[in-house]
């Protein structure tokens, strides 16, 4: 007799099953729909987020040549001011025995 009311039970859950299933259809395709509408989402912003990436590796790539090329001015000024530093050097050093041989040519003169 068990048996019998199992039977009923299980009856009673399969029809619980076949009208719970438009409901079921219902929620997992609102469901879907709402992942869906998340995917579109979050495409756009994968996107964007490459634009960014891209623009701002092309900013590296811009800041990068313009160091280089500053780098390589500030070498040659360096390269330059050397040289310069060097030849007021050698012009001071000129100066100062032209001034010596100036001082010795006049005490020469007064000795006459």
């Amino acid at each position: 007799m068990s048996g019998s009311g199992d039977s009923a039970a299980q009856t009673s859950r399969d029809s619980n099953s076949v009208q719970d299933l438009p409901s079921k259809y219902e929620k997992l395709a609102a469901e879907y729909a709402k992942i869906k509408a998340q995917a579109i989402v979050l495409k756009k912003a994968v996107v964007e987020e490459q634009k960014q990436n891209g623009d701002l590796k092309q900013t590296i790539r811009t800041q990068e040549q313009s160091l280089r090329k500053n780098e390589q001015e500030m070498e040659s000024l360096a390269f330059r001011n050397q040289q310069l530093a060097k030849r007021v050097t050698i012009l001071q050093d000129d100066l100062e025995q032209e001034k010596k041989a100036v001082k010795k040519g006049d005490n020469y003169l007064m000795g006459f």
